[in-house]
């Protein structure tokens, strides 16, 4: 028996690949995504083994994914040069690779990129022979229990419908999510971030995912959720776990500040009445602002619209330790055309 924390499917296949025949690998996972899939499909066909897959298809949990949950799946099924069977079970959370009698991971891992390679998960990877073997016979027990009685068959017209309806409902669980996460922290040069991810129409994640986090901690990192609050800006069309696409109707736009700071206004904690308080008060500091607004609990919030406003330029720190802050005369001429309704 071993803790697998890094790569464990990858750790898992490795294993098989000495082993002569793999007659069925078992998948039990309520996430699936394209490429995760790919990986131990290419693997099957490689080894001509059967691949049984058990997943959630439950319609709130596709509704609520970012990527076409679907069509990994139906990518699967379509594939005729190869043995796969798709059981569905709605109230599915274990994740399970298992061979019958050899080798079985479990843990914490869907069958995303994010359980096998991004996310910090924990899974023990057990094999034959071993003094654990009973251990193994048992998840073998589970396994077989969930595909032959917990579950049913799921079909490509059933698929086809939850991604239909996954299609339609997809703009409404973007906003809901956008306003259950609404803050644009990018972190460091988020006004440069942004343009830098314009430059193109068609991005990796991976090019999109370092961008973003440049200068910003490993364990702060976030990729997902920024670019939800890109996609509520006009920013990003679409995004999966392996490319992005930008708005390129919005390239233009987003890249003027003025234009930017209107659209930010939904995402921002009151932004105009920060700007108007820092030019009232000349030059002031985080903690009177803190006092005029009563801030007490959104501190985070009021300092990312002061981040964004600062990388606008409408305002300054002006010393280094930013504990003062002024609007800039780029920030006074925004003051005046709000005012006057321009």
């Amino acid at each position: 028996m071993k803790i697998v924390t890094e790569k464990p499917i990858d750790r898992f296949l490795s294993i098989l690949e000495k082993i002569k025949t793999v007659r069925e690998i078992y998948v039990l996972s309520p996430f699936i995504t394209r490429t995760a899939a790919d990986k131990i499909k290419e693997f099957a066909k490689r080894k001509k083994s059967g691949l049984r897959i058990v997943t959630n298809l439950d319609p709130i949990q596709m509704s609520l994914s970012f990527s076409d949950p679907v069509e990994p799946l139906l990518r699967l099924l379509s594939d005729r040069t190869m043995d796969v069977k798709l059981r569905k079970c709605n109230q599915l959370h274990a994740k399970v690779y298992y061979v019958e009698n050899r080798y079985c991971v479990f843990g914490s891992s869907n069958l995303t990129m994010g359980g096998l390679e991004h996310n910090i998960e924990l899974n023990i990877l057990i094999g034959y022979p071993n003094k654990d073997i009973s251990i193994l016979n048992d998840v073998g027990t589970f396994v077989k229990k969930v595909w032959t009685t917990l579950s049913s068959r799921a079909t490509k017209k059933e698929l086809k419908v939850i991604q239909s309806k996954w299609s339609d409902d997809r703009e409404k669980y973007l906003s809901l999510f956008g306003g259950l996460r609404p803050e644009p922290a990018l972190a460091g040069d988020c006004f440069s971030k942004l343009k830098a991810i314009l430059r193109r129409t068609k991005w990796k994640f991976a090019e999109v995912d370092k961008i973003l986090g440049e200068n910003e901690e490993a364990n702060a990192k976030n990729t997902r959720n920024k670019l939800v609050f890109l996609m509520n800006l006009g920013a990003v069309t679409s995004f999966d776990e392996t490319e992005i696409t930008i708005n390129k109707d919005k390239r233009n736009e987003l890249r003027n500040p003025v234009v930017l700071y209107d659209l930010l206004q939904e995402h921002l904690y009151k932004p105009t009445k920060l700007l108007k308080f820092i030019r009232d008060e000349k030059r002031t500091t985080y903690k009177k602002i803190e006092k005029h607004f009563k801030i007490t609990n959104e501190e985070s919030k009021y300092r990312t619209s002061i981040h964004w406003m600062n990388y606008l330029g409408f305002v300054k720190s002006t010393r280094a330790d930013r504990m003062y802050i002024e609007v800039t005369k780029k920030g006074e001429a925004l003051i005046e055309d709000k005012d006057s309704g321009v």
